[in-house]
């Protein structure tokens, strides 16, 4: 009892202490981080989502300037040009959206797997301190959709649990004009509900109408603004084929996609994450994989785009953590930490050096840093999980120990069962 009672203190210690580092790192982000200062704090895609902020609140007039595919993306600008005039409501906006999808993450945690603080603690850094989360990220980078897309992803997420997945598609499809990434997360939901229970033909017409619905939506959207859209197969068949074959962009491919699933190395060979079958659980395994592919056909911005599927598959992580061992818990927190570079603030743009590889902010994250950051953070994950596996094999070594040693302390008793003192007798012993 005194072993269990310093085990649950010390992972309640960890726990709280990852809650405490993680906030504090968030409340000191909202105060003192420095705006980027590109494009005179705009950023890159937030140039195009200023340009359909100016174009709305001007009152839609001839075509709008913002390039495919940030001008498929008008929900949130438009929305944002009814109830204001300047575009600092942007990062109004998103603070108070990801302060929301923390909350609503926890509550929904904690429905699923019970209320205890590694979940709280888990599900708070997936949604709120890794290195693209929006509380934090929103601070440096405030002109952006990815937190209203993550809400709603989370809320077709819901659905998904609830096994309502004709409400979960319509949430995808009122998201595409908010990010057109969420067409693509329709095909999963559909496949995973024909993997469950084969659809009646009354329900699979309906899922017909609704994929000409999402097509429609997807396709009309830029047309109406005058955008000149691209064909996103070739160019994901494009990323997917560099992955494939240039041995840099794969490794810092891995190394983007470990930022956020890195625990579940960690935790690969556990029974906790193997052992769960309820629908949530596959249905986060499918999204997983699935966000692994979306991420690499996307383009360059893999950690970026992975991270922003994470609403789909965090159960999965979280029941990881849930029910991991200490060794392994603490592990995975520290590695969290070091790749999301949870104690450091972002640095602004820098350029491209002699290697030709970008510094300052791109050099924070394995996607446009040189191999060197995609190797140092696979290799934090390689240690931590030697750390694991080393920590599995002594622990499985002492308790064979431990239950050799009872063994003899009971023959040394002259106790034997019952069944051998019957065969000792008949024996003649």
């Amino acid at each position: 009892m005194r072993t269990y009672g310093l085990e649950r203190w010390g992972l309640t210690l960890v726990s709280t202490l990852i809650l405490a580092i993680g906030i504090g790192r968030v409340a000191w982000g909202v105060m003192f981080q420095e705006r980027i200062e590109f494009s005179d704090g705009s950023g890159w895609d937030g140039v195009h989502y200023e340009r359909l902020f100016n174009y709305f609140g001007g009152g839609a007039i001839g075509h709008s300037t913002a390039a495919f595919p940030y001008c498929a993306r008008l929900a949130i600008p438009w929305i944002l040009s009814l109830i204001s005039n300047h575009v600092s409501s942007f990062y109004f906006c998103n603070i108070a959206v990801s302060i929301l999808l923390s909350i609503l993450s926890c509550r929904f945690a904690c429905e699923i797997f019970g209320v205890d603080l590694r979940v709280v603690a888990s599900t708070m850094f997936l949604s709120s301190f890794c290195y693209f989360s929006p509380l934090r990220f929103s601070s440096f980078y405030p002109i952006y959709v990815d937190p209203p897309f993550m809400l709603l992803m989370l809320l077709s997420m819901y659905f998904v649990v609830m096994a309502r997945f004709t409400c979960a598609i319509l949430v995808c499809i009122v998201a595409i004009p908010v990010k057109e990434a969420a067409f693509y997360v329709i095909p999963i939901v559909i496949l995973y509900d024909v993997m469950v229970k084969a659809p009646s033909r009354k329900k699979s017409g309906l899922y017909c109408v609704l994929i000409c619905g999402a097509v429609g939506i997807k396709v009309i959207v830029p047309y109406m603004l005058g955008c000149s859209g691209e064909v996103q197969l070739v160019t994901g068949a494009y990323w997917l084929l560099r992955a494939l074959s240039d041995p840099e962009h794969f490794l810092s491919a891995v190394a983007s996609v470990s930022l956020t699933a890195g625990p579940l190395w960690l935790i690969s060979g556990s029974a906790s994450l193997c052992s769960g079958r309820d629908h949530v659980l596959a249905f986060s395994r499918l999204a997983i994989v699935w966000a692994v592919v979306l991420a690499v056909c996307g383009g360059s911005d893999v950690a970026r785009i992975f991270y922003g599927f994470s609403p789909l598959y965090a159960p999965l992580i979280i029941r990881a953590l849930r029910y991991a061992g200490k060794i392994e818990y603490l592990c995975a927190c520290v590695g969290w930490v070091l790749t999301n570079r949870v104690l450091q603030s972002y640095w602004q743009p820098g350029y491209r050096n002699e290697g030709g590889y970008l510094t300052g902010f791109f050099s924070q994250f394995p996607d446009y840093a040189g191999p060197s950051v995609a190797l140092q953070t696979i290799g934090v994950w390689l240690v931590l999980g030697c750390i694991c596996r080393g920590a599995a094999r002594l622990r499985a070594s002492m308790d064979m120990s431990s239950a050799a040693h009872e063994g003899v302390l009971t023959d040394s008793s002259g106790w034997m069962p019952r069944g051998s003192a019957k065969a000792a007798k008949e024996g003649g012993v």
